[in-house]
């Protein structure tokens, strides 16, 4: 099998590393909002104003996670393609499955500088674990196995969304996948996907409860003080009361720690009493 051949990437990805390497024009400033970074702090305020940032490229917003997942594993594929002949019938069957996934993904109305953002990052990721030496068949299985857990994450999604067409194409890329790897008859060293799961599914920090005195009467567990003037408003019906953190290692007049009033929240967000 011929490594290195020339292959006609799609639009979107060849933007991404033109506009990768465009030092001129790199964005300095983010949107306070969604994030989208613009290359002038005026535009970035502007972004907030948009539909597609309030509704469509929020942080934690379903159709945003939706299409980060997708286009990051269809750069995946696409980069492991550019490296292989164009005139193998797998390559080029795979080459329009993506270029059909390509034009379910613009559906999305995510926004193409997010795409290419994506894109950046996802390559960047992959040239750290790519090597000469690595195998193909280990790099597709594997790849593989991430769309199908991007599939099993997102049936909710799809679910509620019949009409898109990404999950047939995602199911065909598989089985296309496992077939072409199958094909191959090489020796080579097994790829490590470890960075790039950690980019696709990152951790997310524990919250730790605090404990917080509000209008220096009441004090509360939350995690954050605008919880803990919610919790306030709806059991007293109080507003606007000053919201004060507490040290954990303060002492009360009592003799009993800070901690020690906070673990009486059994770690549940609660009004936990009055001053006396």
């Amino acid at each position: 099998m011929k490594l290195g051949a020339r292959f006609v990437p799609l639009p979107c990805m060849t933007s991404a590393r033109t506009n990768a390497h465009m030092k001129k024009e790199s964005p300095r400033y983010s949107c306070p909002y969604c994030g989208t970074m613009y290359r002038t702090e005026q535009l970035a305020l502007l972004c907030v104003q948009k539909k597609l940032c309030k509704h469509f490229n929020a942080p934690e917003a379903d159709r945003r996670r939706t299409f980060s997942l997708q286009v990051a594993l269809a750069y995946a594929l696409h980069f492991i393609l550019i490296r292989l002949s164009p005139s193998d019938p797998c390559v080029r069957d795979l080459s329009v499955r993506l270029e059909l996934l390509s034009a379910e993904l613009t559906k999305l109305e995510c926004g193409s500088f997010f795409m290419q953002q994506v894109c950046v990052q996802v390559e960047a990721e992959l040239k750290k674990i790519w090597q000469k030496e690595c195998s193909v068949s280990s790099y597709l299985l594997e790849l593989a196995q991430m769309i199908e857990h991007m599939c099993s994450h997102l049936e909710p999604w799809w679910d509620a969304h019949p009409n898109e067409g990404a999950k047939a194409i995602w199911q065909g890329i598989v089985l296309h996948i496992r077939t072409f790897a199958a094909q191959m008859n090489e020796q080579g060293k097994a790829v490590d996907f470890r960075n790039l799961n950690s980019y696709l599914w990152p951790e997310k920090p524990t919250q730790q409860l605090k404990l917080y005195l509000l209008g220096e009467r009441f004090w509360v567990a939350a995690y954050t003080r605008e919880q803990a003037r919610s919790l306030i408003k709806k059991k007293y019906g109080l507003l606007n009361l000053r919201v004060q953190g507490i040290d954990l290692g303060e002492i009360m007049e009592d003799g009993r720690s800070a901690r020690d009033l906070l673990n009486l929240a059994s770690g549940k967000p609660c009004v936990l009493g009055r001053t006396e």
